[in-house]
């Protein structure tokens, strides 16, 4: 796992729990982001379980999706979050919302996954080929306003759901993150 620099790109993925829906994209965009010293991600949750690992049925789904479960454990989502973040990658609208709420600062870096991919795609459609995240985020700031997003795009979350729900859940984030590793040029 690459450790924050001061020239690192931060790419902070927030659920509420910080148990299952963030931590599952935390490890998808670590394995994507290993090669490249400076992408940093990491998660945390709006009512975190801090200290808690990543839960059990999110881990299996991890394991199934190639990913690794250990050393994800919750933290509480912080004004120190919102200040060095550049990027913050919401499961839900509300979610979206609470963080740009109770930190304004973080407004313009804070978008929900579904929205960011989507606005990724159309990055590269426009620009024919895979940009830097940053390139990514000044694209998602500039055309944020011609993205509808709804709650009907959020990942659900799977907390004390049976497997058929965690195994969703977990596809809807893989197939997110995937739009974004795709369209991102620091991806291996």
């Amino acid at each position: 796992m690459n450790q924050q620099s001061n020239n690192s790109f931060h790419l902070l993925t927030v659920c509420t729990g910080n148990i299952c829906r963030s931590p599952l994209a935390e490890a998808l965009f670590q394995d994507a982001y290993e090669a490249d010293p400076d992408v940093y991600v990491s998660s945390a949750g709006l009512e975190a379980l801090v200290g808690f690992p990543i839960d059990e049925q999110a881990a299996k789904q991890l394991v199934r999706l190639g990913g690794n479960p250990d050393d994800l454990f919750a933290e509480q989502f912080e004004d120190a979050h919102a200040r060095s973040a550049n990027l913050i990658l919401t499961m839900s609208l509300a979610q979206r919302q609470q963080i740009t709420r109770d930190f304004p600062r973080a407004a313009l870096r804070t978008f929900t996954l579904a929205e960011f991919a989507e606005i990724s795609t159309a990055a590269v459609n426009e620009s024919g080929s895979s940009l830097p995240l940053a390139g990514l985020l000044a694209y998602a700031r500039k055309h944020r306003g011609s993205h509808k997003v709804d709650s009907s795009k959020d990942v659900q979350d799977p907390f004390r759901q049976p497997d058929p729900v965690h195994e969703a859940t977990a596809e809807h984030i893989h197939r997110l993150a995937q739009q974004i590793i795709h369209a991102s040029s620091e991806a291996r």
